[in-house]
């Protein structure tokens, strides 16, 4: 999924909500901490002028909710995410990102959403986390 112009070409943000939902259901049966794992690119200035937020749901019905953390474009190369999905075990869920733009301080080329899995971390501790805010440290 690209939020952005084709070509990933800048363009200035304006307000607007992108949403790409996986068709099909995931099956999570005789799975015991199912994640969601899924890489991003992309910057924005200010990186809240550009979010992107993972979402799950029952099939069966029921509103959308929120995993994993939610992500600001500051990713000046693929970063790693990961959502954990331990709510709906033993059964079926469908998958969902939202992204939400919002006017920014200079153009933006917009954030790519690539290798999307459904995993089984065997520790917990090798899940992969958000990195630090390389932003805060690039020269200005």
């Amino acid at each position: 999924m690209q939020v952005g112009v084709e070509g990933f070409k800048p363009f200035d943000p304006m307000p607007a909500e992108c949403v790409l939902t996986e068709q099909a259901t995931m099956s999570l049966a005789g799975m015991q901490r199912p994640h969601l794992r899924f890489s991003v690119f992309g910057v924005a200035y200010p990186p809240e002028s550009l979010r992107l937020q993972a979402e799950a749901r029952d099939p069966a019905g029921g509103g959308w909710q929120p995993v994993g953390p939610a992500i600001r474009a500051r990713h000046y190369r693929t970063a790693v995410y990961s959502a954990d999905l331990t709510a709906w075990v033993g059964g079926d869920v469908q998958v969902r990102f939202r992204a939400l733009l919002a006017p920014g301080d200079r153009p933006t080329r917009g954030m790519l959403l690539d290798d999307i899995a459904l995993i089984e971390p065997r520790n917990l501790h090798l899940v992969p986390s958000p990195p630090p805010d390389v932003i805060s440290r690039l020269p200005r």
